[in-house]
C-alpha cells in the first residue's frame, strides 16, 4: 500500500470481482424450493362417490401455474401410487390430483419432489375420514 498525500492508497480491486453484481439469494425458509399454499382444505363441492380425491395446484411466486412438477403421495397404510402424479400444463397449468380407490380411514403425506424423488417442498398430512369427505386440496407455492 502506497502513499498519497500522507494518506494510505487503498489497494487495488481483487480480480473477477463485479461489485455491482447482485448477492446471491438465499434459500427459501426450510431450505424448500415449495411451500405449503395454506392448509389442508376440505371440498365439499365434490361429491362422495366411493373415490376419495386429493388435488392442488403448483403456482409460482406470481400465482401462475406450473407444469411438470412431480408430487409424492405416500399412505401410512398401503402401498403408494406406482407412478407420481406430474401437474398439468395448458388451461390446467399447476393442477394435479390422485384419485384413491375405496373409503378406507388412512393418512396420506403429499410433498412436492425433483427428478431423483428428493423433497423439494414440506409435507402436507391429509388424514382421510370416510363420512366427513371424500375431496381434499392441497396447494404449494414457490
Amino acid at each position: 500500500i502506497g502513499t498519497q498525500s500522507g494518506l494510505p492508497t487503498p489497494p487495488p480491486a481483487p480480480t473477477g470481482v463485479n461489485p455491482s453484481a447482485s448477492p446471491t439469494p438465499l434459500p427459501p425458509p426450510g431450505g424448500f424450493a415449495f411451500r405449503l399454499d395454506g392448509g389442508v382444505i376440505i371440498d365439499p363441492a365434490r361429491g362422495c362417490t366411493g373415490t376419495v380425491y386429493i388435488s392442488g395446484y403448483l403456482r409460482d411466486a406470481r400465482g401462475q401455474g406450473l407444469a411438470g412438477i412431480r408430487v409424492r403421495f405416500t399412505p401410512k397404510w398401503g402401498e403408494p401410487p406406482p407412478s407420481l402424479p406430474i401437474s398439468k400444463g395448458g388451461s390446467e397449468a399447476g393442477y394435479f390430483d390422485l384419485f384413491i380407490g375405496g373409503m378406507q380411514e388412512n393418512t396420506w403425506t403429499v410433498q412436492v419432489v425433483d427428478d431423483a424423488n428428493r423433497p423439494i417442498s414440506p409435507s402436507a398430512e391429509v388424514i382421510l375420514k370416510p363420512g366427513e369427505s371424500c375431496s381434499y386440496v392441497v396447494n404449494f407455492k414457490q
